[in-house]
């Protein structure tokens, strides 16, 4: 099983008008962010056998968006630590850019490569160390229940449900997987 990460990280701005419910700075809140995420990634590869699969790789790709030195250096030494046969990072730098060209580059990246499910991560999203592995499963659950490929992801905002997204469809394409 082939699976593509995207993490979109940016420390130095932000359009959110609230202040957040943790009252963390935002270069903290990415770095236990990243860590937590860097946690599942590591037990799915430990538990690879569970899924019945022994080639499982994982590549994560940061697309690091005028991030801090702080959070670059964080992320950079993630990398040198934890590459391994199953596990391979890579970094996208972009430099004087808008959310707009992140997100681009998460999705182009996403829907260029053959990947057996691929997950689109935020800077803000915090994992169980089982997270990734029970997405996986209740994928796996849906696409043999219902025949056909789904959308499962973590939802950290229940309020757009309600406000922004009530009544549109998700789009779905069985070339590109989403987790």
């Amino acid at each position: 099983m082939n699976i593509r990460y995207s993490v979109q990280v940016c420390d130095t701005k932000s359009n959110q008008k609230h202040q957040r419910i943790t009252n963390t700075n935002k270069t903290e809140i990415t770095k236990r962010s990243i860590n937590s995420f860097l946690k599942a990634l590591l037990y799915l590869d430990y538990v690879k056998n569970v899924l019945d699969d022994t080639n499982l790789n994982q590549t994560v790709l940061f697309v690091l968006d005028d991030c801090s030195l702080e959070v670059t250096s964080f992320i950079e030494n993630i990398i040198k630590r934890n590459s391994c046969k199953g596990l391979h990072f890579e970094i996208f730098y972009i430099t004087n850019g808008t959310i707009r060209k992140s997100i681009e580059k998460t999705y182009d990246y996403l829907l260029s490569n053959d990947s057996d499910l691929v997950y689109q991560v935020q800077d803000d999203y915090l994992f169980y160390e089982t997270s990734i592995l029970e997405m996986i499963d209740i994928f796996m659950q849906v696409r043999q229940s219902c025949l056909t490929d789904s959308i499962v992801s973590s939802f950290n905002a229940p309020s757009l449900w309600t406000e922004s997204y009530k009544n549109v469809s998700t789009p779905r394409d069985r070339k590109s997987t989403r987790l």
